[in-house]
């Protein structure tokens, strides 16, 4: 049961809620910091995807495939579980997403790929309505 949806672009007159530095920043991985200090970003692109061994730099992968043997798959649960990990660190932010991507969709303008955090997000809201669904029919 798919609730919240997501693309990386909608067409003209649909409602959408965007999540990039283009629209609300606070879920832009560029901006969305994790309690250990590093940005989203830094950590997909650094040490998921492997660019560490070669900069300190995010930016040197950014667009690039991974360094290390590593499936798109595997990859993209990766990406998600750090965006799980923001939202366990930050609840109220992901009430506020819960609200705010309601009847709409989620849009990410700059994702090239299906890794990218529109498609995250809506996976863990959608990830949470079938757990509450689940929870209702058990009680």
């Amino acid at each position: 049961m798919s609730v919240y949806k997501w693309a990386r672009r909608v067409k003209r007159g649909e409602p959408y809620y965007e999540v990039s530095t283009k629209g609300d920043k606070r879920f832009s991985p560029l901006v969305a910091r994790l309690s250990n200090g590093f940005l989203i970003e830094e950590v997909y692109q650094l040490h998921i995807k492997g660019y560490n061994k070669i900069s300190n730099d995010w930016r040197v992968g950014h667009g690039k495939p991974p360094l290390v043997k590593i499936t798109k798959e595997e990859s993209y649960k990766q990406y998600r579980n750090l965006w799980k990990t923001f939202f366990k660190e930050n609840p109220k932010k992901f009430i506020e997403i819960q609200e705010l991507a309601k009847e709409t969709t989620i849009t990410d303008m700059f994702a090239t790929s299906d890794i990218n955090q529109a498609h995250a997000i809506c996976d863990i809201l959608n990830d949470k309505v079938i757990k509450d669904d689940k929870k209702k029919k058990t009680t």
